[in-house]
């Protein structure tokens, strides 16, 4: 890359990098959207779909991180706000990538024949998928936007999925105390449950890098007061 690019020329690129992430974060979601419809609703098409495009997000990953390199280390005029910015985005697609495994694990977890779940179970684990598909919403919208009041009611569902998952577990293995012929049936549920919460951590990170590439601010979005999320304290660049 030209050493002589200027503020525009910087500006230009990081424009492209906005919509490249926005573009691999609407992949993602519609991915963890699709692996929960077909873990919720047993259809093996959804789940297909995830399994097809998992290749893709990777591809994207790296073409992502390739130009955010090359952009950091162009030796160029870049400013500090800009530097920010883009080690936000390398570190956000590292999280995006990771939702996107996990979406592909809770797809083939679908494929498996389950018994079908009492309602207290099923209802659970339709709580949780939802809760998760919106933080990872939440997450991309902020980071995007650079919207951080979005951030307190993220910080919130983190908190909630944690809840949400602790309440699945013990309603799965209450259940194989008085069924274990659902043994199978039940560990997949534990396994694609994990999964679920992994995912509301990334989720968590993405909206902690938002925060990151607004003020240059690092830390636990748990360790933010709901105050700490208006605009008036957290200045966008």
């Amino acid at each position: 890359m030209d050493a002589t690019m200027g503020y525009s020329d910087y500006n230009t690129m990081l424009e492209e990098l906005r919509h490249d992430i926005a573009h691999m974060g609407e992949i993602v979601q519609q991915a963890v959207d699709n692996a929960n419809h077909a873990l919720l609703s047993g259809d093996r098409p959804s789940g297909d779909d995830v399994l097809a495009g998992d290749d893709v997000i990777d591809r994207m990953e790296l073409a992502i991180a390739r130009k955010s390199i090359d952009l950091l280390t162009s030796g160029g005029d870049i400013t500090s706000e800009q530097q920010r910015e883009v080690t936000a985005i390398l570190k956000a697609i590292t999280d995006l990538e990771r939702i996107g495994d996990l979406a592909e694990e809770i797809a083939l977890i679908a494929r498996q024949t389950m018994a079908p779940c009492p309602p207290r179970i099923t209802q659970r684990l339709r709580k949780l998928a939802d809760l998760v598909s919106d933080m990872v919403r939440i997450g991309l919208q902020a980071f995007a936007s650079q919207d951080l009041s979005l951030l307190h009611r993220l910080r919130e569902q983190e908190e909630t999925a944690d809840i949400a998952q602790r309440w699945l577990h013990a309603e799965v293995l209450r259940h194989l105390e008085t069924a274990p012929g659902d043994t199978k049936a039940g560990v997949a549920l534990l396994f694609a449950s994990h999964d679920l919460g992994r995912m509301a951590d990334h989720a968590t990170n993405i909206g902690e890098w938002a925060v990151y590439a607004a003020t240059g601010g690092l830390g636990r979005l748990r360790g933010y007061r709901p105050s700490d999320f208006s605009a008036s304290l957290l200045p966008l660049v």
